[in-house]
């Protein structure tokens, strides 16, 4: 598995990732338990 901390296991806590408390995250849509604060991120999260 690939490590990444934009990849998430377990219970996922969306408020300590919404960095700049807008109350929006993003997740990747190929990937459920890939979730970031950007857009950018959670799409390129599985291949950086």
């Amino acid at each position: 598995m690939i490590k990444n901390p934009l990849i998430r296991n377990g219970e996922i806590d969306l408020k300590s990732i919404d960095k700049n408390k807008d109350g929006k995250v993003y997740q990747d849509q190929m990937d459920w338990n890939v979730i970031a604060d950007e857009p950018e991120n959670a799409r390129s999260a599985k291949w950086t």
